[in-house]
């Protein structure tokens, strides 16, 4: 059944972008993987789901009688596992939690076991990604919780502030970067930058500064990934980061930083108001500000300061 359930999920992420293709990045699997689950399903059904045309796929009529019914049974399959989770005094089964991808080595790495040695009844699904990736994956219940920024109003999303954290200019030792001095946008003219995606908050954040500027930023490398770090340490050129993709690896390479001027980042805890709250849900908030807590303390964190209530 579990196997079922799966295959009407991925009809019903098909349906809703119109390609295969394109469903099958979102979903995080291959293109074949996914073609293969759509197949089997039409042939246990029976019938067509889905016709395919030069710009993609659309359902059928059989199709659109199958997603209508298929989201009611998953909507409501999802809302009963999570009220009888929400009953549960102790986390267990499946918890599924988005966290930002700039986190992967200073919150992350540690978040993770500390988390699972006091909970180890909970299988833990983890989606790292942009605010724009984990906000879509919230929306779509593909999450029970995220930690995105503080970006733009969703009324069925509540926001919790968290953590807020600066950014830094980052190159190698022979990239002039001044040590100690704010940094500006200025500073930025006439260098190759290695840049995160367009669609990231902070690339926009960049590209709005620039212009303001007027200055035509050259951007040599584009990637969704912290691997542009390496990039950066080769001298292929600098880059602007949250502070926290930077910290845990300068311990272990030699890069020059420094912090931008008048630029930071609001972290906040996210879920949806029609979920109710679950046990795993609280705790991993707890443990999750319980470490932020430590870690800022510690000075690990330099630029960041804790925001939530205590």
């Amino acid at each position: 059944m579990n196997h079922e359930l799966r295959s009407w999920r991925f009809l019903v992420k098909v349906a809703e972008v119109g390609s295969v293709t394109r469903a099958a990045e979102q979903l995080h699997m291959t293109q074949p993987a996914l073609s293969r689950h759509l197949q089997q399903l039409e042939e246990s059904t029976g019938v067509e789901l889905l016709m395919r045309h030069g710009r993609g796929v659309r359902l059928t009529p059989a199709g659109e009688h199958f997603r209508n019914v298929a989201e009611e049974i998953l909507e409501r399959m999802t809302t009963l596992s999570d009220e009888l989770s929400a009953r549960a005094s102790e986390p267990t089964g499946e918890f599924a939690v988005g966290l930002p991808m700039s986190w992967a080595g200073l919150v992350t790495a540690e978040l993770v076991p500390r988390f699972l040695r006091a909970f180890p009844k909970v299988k833990l699904r983890i989606m790292e990604g942009a605010t724009p990736d984990l906000r879509r994956a919230l929306n779509a219940r593909q999450l029970q919780m995220a930690v995105i920024l503080d970006t733009e109003q969703d009324a069925g999303v509540k926001l919790e502030s968290l953590v807020d954290e600066g950014v830094y200019l980052v190159g190698n030792k022979s990239a002039g970067i001044p040590a100690g001095k704010r940094a500006n946008f200025r500073m930025l003219a006439g260098q190759p930058l290695i840049q995160l995606p367009h669609e990231t908050h902070l690339r926009v954040q960049v590209e709005k500064a620039l212009e303001k500027l007027r200055i035509t930023g050259d951007t040599l490398i584009e990637i969704n990934s912290l691997n542009l770090l390496g990039f950066v340490e080769k001298g292929l050129g600098i880059a602007v980061l949250p502070t926290s993709a930077v910290e845990s690896y300068v311990r272990k390479h030699d890069l020059s930083y420094t912090l931008m001027r008048d630029l930071t980042f609001s972290w906040c805890v996210a879920t949806l108001r029609s979920r109710p709250r679950t046990a795993a849900m609280n705790e991993f908030e707890t443990v999750l500000k319980q470490l932020l807590g430590d870690i800022v303390g510690r000075g690990l964190w330099p630029s960041a300061r804790c925001t939530w209530a205590r």
